[in-house]
């Protein structure tokens, strides 16, 4: 059930008995950026310079903090020349506990990101890892939309 259907109707990013996920109206799947690599699927929709990339790993288990750690470092940190991480926060996702903490990395090139990572392990094992961002002031004018489409995902 992997499908994004546009033009009228209405989007479904999906990961086959994992994750669904509704953008909102105006964002959509980048299907070069998608990958499927055993347990591993990530998926990455777009509107503008703005992107909500989602990371899944199926049966990892752990806690939420621990899979946020191993996210900022050295998934973040592989990115960026400088990387500043705000204090962890709790967070709750599709009635799942877990946590959020933002962050300012500069690129290689120079271009200042801000992000915000919310990080949660499903009762199933499955862990789940999405991370909005934007260059530097773009977040902001998307901060409902992206907060809306990941409260409403659908985790199993």
């Amino acid at each position: 059930m992997e499908r994004a259907l546009v033009g009228g109707a209405e989007a479904i990013v999906a990961i086959e008995g994992v994750l669904t996920l509704h953008p909102a109206p105006g964002w959509r799947e980048e299907p070069r950026l998608r990958v499927d690599d055993g347990a591993l699927h990530r998926r990455v929709v777009v509107r503008g310079a703005a992107a909500l990339a989602i990371q899944v790993i199926e049966g990892v288990g752990g806690t939420p903090d621990a899979l946020a750690a191993r996210y900022a470092d050295p998934e973040l940190r592989e990115r960026f020349v400088q990387l500043r991480v705000s204090r962890v926060e709790p967070a709750l996702v599709a009635g799942v506990p877990g946590v959020r903490f933002g962050y300012v990395g500069v690129t290689r090139d120079r271009a200042t990101i801000e992000g915000v990572v919310t990080a949660i392990v499903a009762p199933s094992g499955t862990a789940v890892v999405f991370e909005a961002f934007a260059p530097e002031g773009g977040l902001a004018g998307v901060a409902g939309e992206l907060g809306a489409m990941i409260d409403g995902a659908v985790v199993r």
